[in-house]
């Protein structure tokens, strides 16, 4: 399959911006902007709606294309690849959009007409930003679906740079948007492109210009962008992220204990824990150890089934040795009575117990 990028309607050459078009590109973003705010929300919601119905389903064409290509590009292994398109069906699901709007804006309303305030006699309205420039991570291929979709529901233009490990669905999923839009109403304001990290003739006109950067990845690349952001652009910072669970202990001691394990074992073993949204370290409030060691037992068994459903992707030969390691040292506090060790032969899941 060969990679290409979608420039508002056109779709070309993976290498088709460079430091001579990426002015012409910026200027024509924010010509759409007026564009981009006018539709109505229940519109968008619609047309979004109807892309999650088509994502949901197995035999959709596009979803079989990626079936094909996601796992060598990004090394999950197709059941996760799965999931994650069902992730993507979510994202745009009405219902999901909806609450998503109720809860940061508490109205569906507030980028349309706006919003009367109850005892204060006026109107609230939101303004889209106009042009956003998403600068996503490689790690999980579904987080520069949803950092786009928040931006059309907002009503604004949307340029989204590709990860290097990944050129290839945020195209795909803006081609479902076009097959479900057919009076045009949201794709041409869309932009997916590629190029490659750090180059400054592509780079410094966007951070220079006075749209919204909305950034994911980790902290050196942050630092170096602040560094270099100019006066009229905006910063939405989405920084990197450690994940941890807590749970109470009396909560693992009553009959909810497995509906418990199975939550927390899904959130763990969801993208092979490359998610900021998936749990390195799990919390257990209570002074009496065996209430861990209940809750590992529980969490060994939900893994252990989730291997077979949802099985890790592959692993370099590093991993594994780091992996090893991590195994050795939890082994010998096991010994001294100082911890606990549990995971299979292979290389599917660890559990460790630090006291």
């Amino acid at each position: 399959m060969k990679n290409k990028c979608c420039v508002f309607g056109k779709f070309v050459k993976s290498e088709f911006v460079s430091s001579e078009n990426i002015s012409d590109i910026l200027s024509e973003a924010f010509e759409r902007a007026a564009i981009a705010a006018t539709p109505d929300i229940d519109c968008i919601l619609d047309i979004l709606d109807n892309v999650s119905a088509a994502w949901a389903d197995p035999n959709y064409h596009l979803r079989v294309k990626a079936a094909e290509v996601m796992p060598k590009l990004t090394d999950f292994s197709p059941e996760m690849t799965d999931a994650g398109f069902d992730v993507v069906s979510q994202i745009c699901a009405r219902k999901t959009l909806e609450k998503r709007l109720k809860g940061e804006f508490n109205s569906l309303r507030l980028f349309d007409e706006g919003e009367e305030q109850p005892h204060l006699g006026y109107k609230l309205k939101a303004k889209s930003r106009g042009v956003l420039v998403h600068l996503t991570a490689g790690n999980v291929f579904v987080g520069a679906v949803d950092s786009l979709v928040s931006g059309i529901i907002t009503k604004n233009v949307n340029i989204l740079k590709m990860s290097r490990v990944d050129t290839v669905f945020p195209v795909l999923f803006i081609e479902s948007i076009k097959e479900h839009d057919p009076a045009g109403i949201i794709w041409p304001n869309q932009a997916a492109i590629s190029w490659k990290g750090g180059d400054e003739s592509i780079e410094n006109p966007i951070l220079n210009s006075p749209a919204t950067i909305v950034f994911w990845g980790g902290d050196e690349a942050l630092k170096s962008l602040k560094s270099r952001l100019g006066d009229a652009a905006k910063l939405v910072e989405n920084g990197p992220r450690f994940s941890f669970a807590v749970i109470e202990g009396r909560k693992i001691k009553v009959s909810t204990a497995p509906q418990i394990a199975a939550s927390l074992a899904l959130d763990v073993a969801r993208w092979d824990q490359q998610a900021c949204s998936s749990p390195h370290v799990v919390y257990v409030l209570d002074k009496d150890i065996k209430t861990s060691h209940l809750l590992m037992e529980y969490l060994y068994d939900e893994l252990l089934k989730l291997s077979e459903d949802l099985p890790a992707g592959n692993l370099t030969f590093d991993e594994k040795v780091e992996i090893r390691k991590v195994r050795e040292l939890a082994a010998m506090s096991q010994a001294k009575g100082e911890g606990r060790l549990e995971c299979p032969e292979d290389f599917s899941f660890t559990l460790v117990l630090e006291y």
